[in-house]
């Protein structure tokens, strides 16, 4: 190779004392980062990318690191390196960056070259990183499982009236998930609204009552178990129950109604202006009841009441006078079904109160 210099005629300076210039050389760039990472269901993982450069000549150099995934960009570090250095970004990936892939660019420019390395950042699901995963661990989400069950299941039989018109139904509804994802488990009726009963894996309850408005119905119900992190990630299940009228069984025995003295007592002494005796007439079934007091064998009272709502019993009372002194009492109480009560006797005490 061979070099020629021009110089002016009065330059004393001989073609042998000149010196090509040094040519530049470019920055040397590297860019790491982890080949791979795994998110994990709940929670961030924390990424670091670094470049490295340096510069034979110890040029200042404009150094940039940036990049992303086809949904997510990463801001950019800018940084100014003289002769060699390094730089990071540090950002957190988690279950929503599953399947992405980031990549990575970094320049140096020392004002004469430019020079480029990158790197790439794989997200994985749960052991996807590992090159040779066991036959256990899922290189890939799957989506949950769930199946439902009723007790009574399939047919059940509902009396239009009197007895057995209603049957409570329990439902149970088993998930699972081989990620162990977080799941929320939903149930649904006769393409209603899915409520959120519980979660899982595992198993949620619930109840519901069939009644005698079912019959000739078809009920049916729906369970969904929900990635609780991915919505758009669940399984379905569903059962039926049909419902008919039973025919046998269902008349209620008139049971029969309870008479007692309110006060417990018979009056000690008949008064002057007669003793007040309360009776009390219990009935389940919620009827009109008649109230017949016999004194020395003629009635004296015959009266009706009907159970106020809400109670079981209803009270009657009576005024025992001077005349009665000494004279059989019976009382006797009936409901409107005809059902008696066992009636009370006694004799009057033949004492009159002084005074």
């Amino acid at each position: 190779v061979h070099y020629v210099k021009v110089i002016p005629c009065d330059d004393e300076t001989t073609p042998n004392d000149s010196k090509p210039e040094q040519k530049n050389s470019a920055p040397v760039v590297d860019v790491r980062a982890p080949e791979c990472v795994e998110a994990e269901s709940e929670g961030a993982v924390k990424v670091t990318v670094t470049i490295t450069v340096s510069d034979a000549e110890g040029d200042r150099m404009a150094v940039v690191l940036g990049g992303g995934s086809s949904s997510r960009t990463i801001p950019t570090g800018r940084y100014t390196i003289t002769g060699s250095g390094s730089q990071s970004i540090t950002f957190v990936v988690d279950y929503q960056d599953r399947g992405s892939t980031f990549t990575f660019k970094g320049d140096a420019d020392d004002g004469q070259d430019t020079s480029r390395d990158t790197a790439t950042v794989r997200v994985e699901y749960p052991g996807g990183c590992d090159p040779t995963p066991s036959s256990s661990t899922p290189t890939k989400n799957s989506a949950p499982t769930v199946t439902i069950a009723t007790n009574p299941s399939g047919k059940v039989q509902i009396c239009k009236s009197g007895q057995n018109t209603s049957v409570p139904v329990a439902i149970t509804i088993t998930s699972a998930d081989v990620d162990n994802d977080r799941l929320a488990i939903l149930l649904g009726k006769d393409g209603g609204q899915l409520l959120n009963i519980g979660s899982g894996p595992g198993t949620a309850t619930d109840s519901f009552t069939i009644t005698s408005a079912d019959i000739g119905r078809t009920i049916t119900f729906v369970a969904r178990a929900v990635e609780a992190m991915r919505p758009a990630v669940f399984a379905e299940a569903s059962t039926s129950i049909a419902v008919s009228e039973k025919t046998t069984g269902c008349t209620a025995e008139n049971a029969a109604p309870k008479l007692s003295l309110t006060n417990k007592t018979w009056p000690a002494c008949i008064q002057q202006k007669g003793s007040p005796v309360s009776f009390t007439v219990s009935d389940t079934a919620g009827t009109t009841l008649t109230l017949v007091i016999k004194v020395g064998g003629k009635v004296v009272q015959e009266g009706k009441k009907s159970i106020p709502l809400g109670s079981t019993s209803a009270t009657f009372s009576y005024n025992f006078t001077t005349q009665q002194a000494g004279l059989s009492v019976q009382v006797e109480a009936i409901d409107d079904k005809g059902a008696a009560a066992t009636p009370l006797t006694s004799s009057l005490t033949k004492e009159i109160c002084p005074g």
